[in-house]
């Protein structure tokens, strides 16, 4: 039989470890949507469609991690340093995400165990903190591109041969 304990702060350092994981897929999926969002605003907005139903750009959201993080690789260009600490930064989020509790079940056991437990979700929060503030500069730089599109376009969202200059 396990004994429960009764130390809630692993479970406090996993959500805020689980936070961090989520935070990091959303920069992830933040800067596709903008630089594939932003391509395809430019050309809904220099081409409305027939019919007013405007092209979607792929939702991202909709995309496990994995394949965001090979999209961002593709995407941008990021130097192999940055590549290396998103794939830690994927391995890490996995680990988490898919079986943490079960694989620590007897270190939950035992105090020992659990600083060591609290010492990796320590850890791997500050990985995955790490990679979001390296995905950050691409969010911020695809949103300043799409803003200063965005002060091209006529107020109305539509251009006009006299405005595309024919």
């Amino acid at each position: 039989m396990i004994n429960l304990h009764q130390d809630d702060e692993i479970y406090a350092h996993f959500g805020v470890a689980a936070l961090a994981a989520q935070v990091f897929e959303q920069n992830v999926a933040l800067a596709l949507s903008l630089r594939i969002g932003s391509d395809a605003a430019q050309h809904v907005l220099l081409r409305p469609s027939i019919g007013g139903a405007p092209h979607r750009p792929k939702d991202f959201r909709r995309l496990t991690l994995g394949p965001l993080v090979s999209k961002l690789k593709e995407a941008f260009e990021v130097d192999d340093e940055v590549a290396e600490k998103l794939a830690e930064a994927l391995a890490c989020r996995n680990s988490l995400m898919h079986g943490f509790f079960p694989r620590h079940a007897r270190n939950l056991q035992k105090r020992e165990g659990r600083a060591l437990i609290k010492q990796e979700l320590e850890g791997a929060r500050e990985l995955l903190w790490e990679a979001t503030r390296l995905i950050a500069p691409l969010v911020v730089g695809e949103a300043e591109r799409l803003l200063k599109f965005e002060d091209m376009v006529p107020s109305d969202g539509f251009c006009t041969k006299k405005d595309r200059g024919a």
